[in-house]
């Protein structure tokens, strides 16, 4: 059958379905990853930052490629959309504006959070300039304002998770008054770099740092699928609306159907097994 008559969306529906599998990988591999970082293994903060940039970055791409085929016949040139680049905080203030122009009904109280703003700005930040943080610092290309991604995260996300949702615990108590009889034993050395930065030498600052892991783990998850979900329901209201539709939401029904409590819940987020 020809394509003479047939919409942009459907000519390239199998690329838009393979953007998408793309996309929800990404997506799912970076939550996993942020579900269990800690700062004796910061490399799955780095790696889950990387996916999920690359992810949310492509969900947006989506919605920016059906609208503008939506509304003017076309995709977008190629300049256009590399004009676009890594910038996720555009890309999601376009989403906004897409949602509101459509009437597409999405609700933005999710990603009207402060957290959620301040995640928005820090995952941009990293897919624009801070990815290859540690290399540049190796060779003498960061600014001095550059902040180490990991301490950046843990000072403007971690520090307010633990604030809004951290209760210490009888059992953390315990934890924290073991470390603290433990500092100074001779022949017990710590000396640990912790997620912002600072340098844990005894064994009480340790166990305090410890004893915080889970809720800043389970809630910087919370807070980045809000972003998600947005996004996500932005993408499967213009999908409905295609004639036919292209089914692409179908790869991200996992970010969308949970309820607070099985988010914080949830430590694996991989679409399929």
């Amino acid at each position: 059958m020809g394509t003479a008559n047939k919409s942009p969306v459907e000519v390239h529906r199998e690329g838009l379905l393979l953007e998408g599998a793309l996309a929800s990988d990404a997506l799912g591999h970076g939550l996993t990853a942020l579900r269990s970082y800690d700062f004796a293994d910061k490399g799955r903060f780095f790696s889950g930052m990387f996916t999920l940039t690359i992810g949310l970055e492509r969900v947006l791409k989506l919605i920016f490629l059906i609208s503008t085929a939506e509304d003017n016949g076309r995709f977008p040139t190629n300049k256009e959309l590399k004009d676009v680049g890594h910038d996720i905080e555009s890309l999601v203030a376009l989403a906004r504006s897409t949602n509101e122009a459509k009437s597409l009904g999405v609700d933005t109280a999710k990603i009207d959070d402060a957290l959620c703003t301040a995640i928005i700005e820090l995952l941009s930040w990293f897919a624009r300039y801070a990815r290859y943080y540690n290399l540049d610092s190796m060779t003498g290309s960061l600014g001095s304002g550059d902040e180490e991604p990991l301490a950046a995260w843990d000072r403007v996300v971690g520090t307010e998770v633990v604030r809004r949702h951290h209760r210490r615990t009888k059992r953390h108590r315990d934890a924290v008054a073991f470390g603290d009889a433990l500092a100074g034993v001779p022949g017990i050395v710590v000396s640990h770099v912790l997620e912002d930065g600072t340098h844990a030498t005894d064994t009480g600052a340790l166990t305090a740092a410890a004893v915080t892991i889970e809720t800043k783990q389970k809630y910087s998850v919370y807070y980045v699928l809000c972003i998600v979900e947005f996004c996500v329901e932005v993408l499967e209201a213009l999908d409905r609306r295609q004639n036919p539709p292209i089914y692409v939401s179908e790869y991200f029904r996992i970010f969308n159907t949970l309820d607070r409590a099985a988010v914080l819940r949830r430590k694996r987020w991989n679409p399929l097994p």
